[in-house]
């Protein structure tokens, strides 16, 4: 038997019930704390995760928005060299028929 602290006598199995009730409910508040903390820690880790994604996308996006500017260059490059060839070629026909009827004037005469 035992006293607890208001003063009210306290047989042996009730106080025993009342200690494993106590150490019960801090093995509870133990698992809880534990649980809270993994809660904590899987909250970081997916805001780490999620951090890691947008930074991710935005390496991306600028590596896509880079890729775009240098296939607009090149494309622009091609452009401009087909065109010099384009006009290159058309010289050349034209002087190849100025050349054709030149010939065909001086044999005519």
């Amino acid at each position: 038997a035992a006293w607890d602290k208001s003063g009210i006598f306290l047989s042996k199995d009730n106080y025993l019930s009342l200690v494993n009730d106590n150490q019960s409910l801090k093995n509870r508040i133990e698992e809880l704390q534990i649980t809270v903390r993994t809660q904590e820690e899987m909250r970081e880790k997916d805001r780490r995760v999620i951090e890691a994604y947008k930074t991710s996308q935005r390496s991306m996006a600028l590596d896509f928005e880079a890729k775009t500017e240098e296939f607009k260059a090149v494309q622009t490059s091609f452009s401009q060299s087909a065109q010099v060839l384009m006009n290159t070629f058309m010289e050349d026909k034209v002087k190849e028929l100025a050349d054709g009827q030149k010939y065909v004037e001086d044999n005519l005469n």
